[in-house]
This record gives C-alpha cells, sequence and structure tokens, in this order.
C-alpha cells in the first residue's frame, strides 16, 4: 500500500483501548492515514467483517514465556526479565546503530549467541570470546575480527550514549540530557536521587514531568538495571563524565545556536549519521528527529527521504552535505 509517496508495510493501533474505540475486529476493512505526513495509523473502521469477528483482544499471556501481562496505563508489558523476547530486545537494542553502534553484532548473529549460550544480557558481550564463533559455519577470521575491534571501540562511547542504549523507560536522549546539564554527571548521582526517592530534584528540571519522574526513580531502583550498570562498569564502559568524552581543548563556536537541526539520508563522514547531530549540539544547535514547524535546518545526505519533501513545504533551510554548514562540522 503507498500513502504519500511511501510504501507502508506496517501501521500503528498504539494500544487495546484504541482497538476498543475503533471496535476493530480481524477482516475489517479500515482507513489509514500518515498523521504528521510520517506514523501511518488506522484511523476508522469502513467495513466491517462478514465472518463474524469481534472486536480484537490482547492475549493476556507473554507469546514468549507465557507469563501473564501486566496493563500499566494503556499498554500491555511483560514484566519477566528473562523473557526470551525481552532478552533479545535488550540485545539488538544495546548493539543498534544510534546506540552502541557495535559493528557486525547484527539481530542474526545475536542470535546464534543466545542460542549458544554465551550472552543472555548486554555485559555478557564483553566476556563471551568471539573467537569461538569461528568453528561456526557463516564465520571467519575477518568477521570475528570486526565484532571484537566493535566491541573494544564501544568502550570509549561517552556515558550519555551507554545510559540510553540501556533502555531504560522515560530514559531517552532527550531526558539524559536534561538530566546530565543539571549536573548528573555520572550514574552514581543519578542512583542517589533514586534511593532518596527526590522527585522534587527532577521536578525541578525544565522539561521533565511527574511520570517521568517517578518512572525514572522507579526503574533506577531496579536490582536488574543496578546489576546491569555494575557489570557493564566492571567491563570498562563509561558511567561518568559530562559527555563521558574527554573534554575538548577547542572551544566550539556557536555558530548552531537558536537553530534546531534534522537529517535524512546518508554521508561519507558521518556514520552513522546521527553523528553529525552530535557535531550540531557541540556547537549550540539543537536537534529533532522529525522535522516540524520549529525545525530551522535540515542535513540531507544521499538518498534523503520524505524529510526533504517536508522540510520544502515547511520552508526549511535545506542544507546539502557539500555546503558550507556540513564543512564546517566536518573541520572539526
Amino acid at each position: 500500500m503507498e500513502i504519500s509517496g511511501s510504501v507502508i508495510s506496517n501501521v500503528t493501533l498504539h494500544n487495546q483501548d484504541y482497538i476498543d474505540m475503533l471496535e476493530l475486529a480481524v477482516g475489517d476493512r479500515v482507513a489509514v492515514s500518515k498523521r504528521g505526513d510520517v506514523i501511518p495509523a488506522v484511523e476508522r473502521v469502513l467495513e466491517k467483517n462478514e465472518s463474524g469477528n469481534t472486536t480484537w483482544r490482547m492475549p493476556g499471556y507473554c507469546p514468549s514465556c507465557n507469563r501473564i501481562l501486566i496493563k500499566t496505563g494503556a499498554h500491555h508489558f511483560c514484566i519477566n526479565n528473562d523473557c526470551p523476547a525481552q532478552i533479545r530486545g535488550r540485545l539488538k537494542y544495546f548493539v543498534a546503530r544510534g546506540q552502541m553502534d557495535i559493528e557486525s553484532l547484527g539481530p542474526e548473529t545475536l542470535d546464534v549467541l543466545i542460542e549458544k549460550g554465551w550472552v543472555s544480557d548486554v555485559a555478557d558481550l564483553y566476556t563471551f570470546n568471539p573467537e569461538a564463533l569461528i568453528e561456526l559455519p557463516g564465520f571467519g577470521d575477518k568477521k570475528v575480527k570486526l565484532i571484537k575491534d566493535g566491541l573494544k571501540k564501544s568502550k570509549n562511547k561517552p556515558f550519555a550514549a551507554v545510559l540510553k542504549s540501556l533502555g531504560i523507560p522515560e530514559m531517552g536522549p532527550k531526558v539524559i540530557e536534561l538530566l546530565i546539564e543539571a549536573g548528573y554527571r555520572d550514574i552514581d548521582s543519578m542512583f542517589k536521587l533514586a534511593d532518596t526517592d527526590d522527585t522534587e530534584s527532577l521536578l525541578s528540571i525544565h522539561g521533565i514531568g511527574e511520570k517521568t519522574a517517578l518512572m525514572i526513580i522507579e526503574e533506577l531502583k531496579r536490582p536488574q538495571v543496578r546489576k546491569r550498570i555494575e557489570n557493564l562498569k566492571k567491563e570498562g564502559l563509561k558511567f561518568a563524565g559530562e559527555t563521558g568524552e574527554e573534554e575538548d581543548t577547542d572551544i566550539l563556536p556557536d555558530i548552531f545556536k537558536g537553530q534546531t537541526w534534522c537529517v535524512t539520508g546518508s554521508f561519507e563522514h558521518f556514520k552513522p549519521r546521527e553523528l553529525a547531530m552530535e557535531e550540531v549540539k557541540k556547537r549550540g544547535g539543537r536537534v529533532t528527529s522529525n522535522v516540524t514547524s520549529k525545525t530551522t535546518h535540515l542535513l540531507a545526505g544521499q538518498g534523503a527521504g520524505n524529510k526533504l519533501d517536508r522540510a520544502a513545504a515547511l520552508n526549511v533551510k535545506i542544507v546539502k552535505r557539500s555546503e558550507e554548514h556540513t564543512s564546517e562540522l566536518q573541520s572539526h
């Protein structure tokens, strides 16, 4: 199905409450839109099914581990920390591009590591022996070396990147940035917030609301989260520092102050492309994942997508990879 120039294969239904509101059943004919010209969503039922199917219901048990699902707010969760699907999801999120970006540790390789029993949590990635993979089909010396190099390189990732890669609920890039800007530049200071139930300090940070504050405290108290972080610290990952990186000796000019940037396409000098947005932030700019009316600049690389059309429609300044701003980023 094609909508607004995009081929749509998956459409969001949000949660059970939304499905109940639509009274949506298997076999119904529905209307689909692209909300904000970005997110495909089911809007309404056009024609009910002829099979007599009633409103679809969320399973009461996790399809992976068969533990009962818990409803929190509008969403259902499996709270079994050892659920096979959770283990896979946690590992795949941790190593993914935009997180720890560990080369050659794709979903298929992770499945092999899990099935062999070599890895069951993220810290295990740094303790298993990659050389053991050479004995398996599809793994040669070159690939194993890439995995080893990727793991070693990931230990230099900054504190903010490591924390984001853990996938702690409500602790996405923006919230982590707000915490660090507020002075919580190491994991121990964040643990102290949780141990003292200090919601007031969190609520005093502009941009953090009550729901987020309570969730941060709850998650940072979890023994599984604490153990995971302690194990990663033992393996040398960074859990301190304003950015987690060594301080720059050069003071970079705030050439992007007051600007909000977005990125699309791929770049020769920025792999992954999120590195370009890090350079924008170092120079005083803000970044966003989607083009909105508040976006001032779109950095467009090779194979730019629908963001380019949206930027043009909103009169956002489009910066091509060969233009002055991109050169300025590459020069530092």
